[in-house]
């Protein structure tokens, strides 16, 4: 897959968004990414470089040679996908949807700027299969970000397995 590079500037630097892969990415890159997942802290780490390893498409911010924005497109796995959609109340839909947005993440000083929703909307417009989220309920960044990139939410939220919080599925496609 060819790493796509897109420019946007703004009054203090040049960032440049690439879409790729695990392959199309150099490992020194790709080290900054699982970094960035990392320092988001609501997903569990034992997992994410095994998963964007495999990712169909991640996309990245760049700002000079450092990482400051990640998205990243994921083939999550069968049961965690069924009981994702069940948990919403809308099984029927899960067949639909193969690809999830596993891990988003944006430095904080970056935040103001349109980074996240850039690349979200760069991501979905790159692929053309339906494609799904599950975020925090009281993540508004993020839930606001899905929603400008035409991502709409799904059923109804549940109550997380692993904390004190509940849950939103968004799908797109």
């Amino acid at each position: 897959m060819r790493v796509y590079e897109f420019l946007f500037e703004d009054q203090t630097t040049t960032i440049q968004y690439h879409i790729g892969n695990a392959n199309s990415i150099s490992r020194n890159i790709m080290a900054q990414l699982s970094r960035l997942i990392a320092e988001g802290s609501e997903v569990d780490m034992g997992v994410v470089n095994r998963n964007i390893a495999s990712a169909p498409s991640i996309g990245y911010a760049m700002d000079g040679d450092q990482a400051i924005g990640v998205i990243v497109l994921k083939n999550p796995v069968n049961s965690y996908r069924q009981k994702c959609f069940a948990a919403a109340g809308v099984p029927e839909l899960e067949r639909r949807y193969n690809l999830e947005i596993g891990y988003a993440f944006v430095k904080e000083e970056y935040r103001t700027r349109g980074v996240g929703i850039y690349l979200c909307r760069k991501m979905v417009r790159s692929i053309s299969a339906p494609i799904y989220a599950t975020t925090r309920e009281a993540n508004t960044t993020i839930n606001k970000l899905l929603q400008f990139g035409g991502f709409h939410k799904t059923g109804n939220s549940w109550k997380s397995e692993r904390g004190k919080y509940n849950l939103f599925l968004w799908t797109k496609g």
